[in-house]
């Protein structure tokens, strides 16, 4: 993983000459929308100056609104020094598609970035580079999680992220083929990335059987043995045997757990709670 931002497109180069300019346009809005008065009277008095001359408070203000003209969006976006605005402008429906790409791809603030990220405009291309590159865990998952992320690179992501926020993100995703889903929960070093591999539908049969029997944290070997497609012979195992109470119970209500096993955790579990429960499903 890359320690900063790949640039793989050009970034805007700030022009100062360029900057927008407050104009009556700005005013009319802070009217319609009932702005205090001493506020319209200070932005009155501020025409025709730089935008950045309105205190952060008041760019804010502007950028959030949905009415606020495209091009003061694109600059805020762009060029603000608050990262606040910067990012309020990045959600803005008037956004740019080629500024929330840029954003994504060249802003020095992780929150800016992750806002342009969850832009339905950002580009698919933005969003793998992303997935794959930037510094930020949150970054990364937020791109991650997008349907349009190309299912390599998540698979990519879900056995190498070195954030075990994002392997989960990664191997969530409904189209996280099986072999991979089954790699991570075999080998994953950490129990809620193992558990929620364990936990998708793509997961082979054969993994959960493993996972049922032989992972080292209880909630994995729970949400094994808890499948319907867990081997019979494997949840009598982990019925009679599991030093865990509560993945023993969790057997024992399988459906398909045998009647005598279960009979026989009622009788004899070291638990008085298992013992409680096993009676209570107990089959004829």
């Amino acid at each position: 993983m890359a320690a900063k931002p790949r640039r793989a497109f050009p970034a805007k180069e700030k022009d100062v000459s360029s900057e927008v300019r407050i104009g009556e346009a700005l005013i009319a809005l802070a009217r319609e929308v009932g702005a205090c008065q001493e506020g319209i009277e200070k932005a009155e008095g501020l025409i025709g100056k730089p935008f950045s001359a309105l205190p952060k408070a008041y760019r804010l203000w502007s950028v959030v609104h949905p009415r606020c003209p495209s091009e003061v969006v694109a600059w805020a976006a762009l060029r603000d020094r608050a990262e606040a605005v910067r990012e309020a402008a990045v959600r803005h429906q008037y956004c740019p598609a080629d500024v929330v790409a840029d954003r994504a791809l060249h802003d020095e603030d992780r929150f800016v970035r992750e806002a342009a990220v969850c832009r339905p405009t950002c580009p698919s291309e933005v969003v793998a580079d992303r997935a794959l590159h930037d510094p930020a865990p949150s970054v990364r998952r937020t791109a991650v999680r997008r349907p349009d992320c190309p299912p390599e690179v998540a698979a990519h992501r879900a056995l190498h992220d070195l954030s075990y926020l994002v392997r989960i993100a990664a191997v969530c995703r409904p189209d996280c083929p099986p072999d991979v889903v089954g790699r991570v929960a075999l080998h994953d070093e950490d129990p809620a990335v193992r558990l929620a591999a364990v936990r998708h539908p793509h997961c082979p049969a054969e993994v959960v059987a493993d996972r049922a029997a032989n992972d080292d944290a209880p909630s994995v070997r729970e949400a094994a043995v808890r499948r319907p497609d867990c081997p019979p012979d494997v949840v009598e195992r982990v019925a009679r045997h599991d030093e865990d109470p509560f993945v023993r119970l969790a057997a024992v209500c399988q459906p398909h757990c045998p009647p005598d096993v279960v009979g026989w955790v009622a009788a004899n579990d070291p638990s008085s709670f298992v013992r409680k429960k096993a009676a209570a499903v107990s089959r004829p």
